[in-house]
């Protein structure tokens, strides 16, 4: 718990005063939280990689402005890269879906009726 109320310390205020990027890229740095808190009550394996590894990976992009000054670069990776986990976390838990569930064939609520 220390070490994430660090990091939201360092994104929150040293990043945004101490960088010519103004944005803390606190949007980017919750979800990466939210998925590895989640990554340790999954039930499967498979969920626990897939939510630990898109944490991490959101987490480390949130240094990227100690890396580059490049504003532009920062905030279509960060952006780019909340966009695509979002994607990813999401088609893989409607896999997992689909998988438990089966596909609908209701002509009721199917879009295909």
């Amino acid at each position: 718990m220390t070490g994430a109320l660090c990091w939201i310390a360092l994104v929150t205020f040293y990043i945004p005063q101490h960088t010519p990027l103004g944005d803390n890229h606190f949007l980017v740095f919750f979800p990466g939280w939210m998925l590895i808190v989640a990554s340790l009550l999954a039930p499967l394996p498979g969920l626990r990689w897939t939510y630990a590894a898109t944490g991490v990976l959101l987490f480390l992009v949130t240094l990227l402005p100690l890396i580059t000054t490049n504003m532009v670069l920062v905030q279509a990776v960060n952006y780019g890269l909340l966009g695509a986990v979002v994607l990813g976390v999401g088609l893989y838990n409607h896999r997992l879906l689909v998988g438990t569930l089966g596909p609908m064939h209701d002509t009721e609520v199917s879009a295909d009726a």
